[in-house]
């Protein structure tokens, strides 16, 4: 089964690239047998990007389920790890292209999102903040649009950058 894309989570992105990796042949022999898909036939240069592309998110996804800070990936211990234990083609990225040119750009997907969403429509908006029992940091957001309220919370603990409720 296909994985769809979700815009507001770079996981899924991240699971849609896996699966499509997975259902290479078939995706290739749909689009080649579908006469209005074949202009968007992938090459195996756009394969071979795609599964850099889910190596990468992969570490992403290692980082944020794990708590693992950003700066983690310049640290000499963590270089050497990756050398000596991943494939010889895998490099650790740079922590700013990690927490900064990919983050930004999610980031950026998300705002428009949200102001797609919101556009013409009066919003109010509302967040505090406070320590939980286990004096964890608690933030929490609503935001009202129309007459639809959306609400988040993040539990931020010593363990993971965040948790969202």
């Amino acid at each position: 089964m296909v994985v769809r894309d979700v815009k507001t989570r770079w996981n899924y992105t991240h699971a849609m690239i896996r699966r499509g990796l997975q259902l290479k042949e078939s995706v290739d022999t749909w689009v080649f047998n579908t006469p209005a898909l074949r202009g968007i036939s992938l090459t195996p240069n756009d394969w071979k990007l795609l599964a850099e592309i889910a190596d990468f998110l992969e570490v992403c996804k290692l980082f944020v389920a794990c708590g693992i800070a950003w700066n983690t990936a310049n640290n000499p211990e963590m270089q050497k790890f990756t050398k000596k234990w991943c494939h010889s083609n895998v490099k650790m990225s740079d922590r700013r292209v990690l927490s900064g040119r990919v983050l930004d750009g999610e980031v950026k997907k998300i705002e428009k999102t949200v102001k797609d969403a919101v556009a013409g429509l009066l919003v109010t908006g509302q967040c505090d903040g406070w320590k939980n029992v286990a004096k964890d940091h608690v933030v929490s957001t609503v935001m009202t649009a129309g007459n639809e309220v959306r609400g988040y919370s993040a539990v931020l603990t010593k363990h993971s950058p965040y948790h969202v409720i």
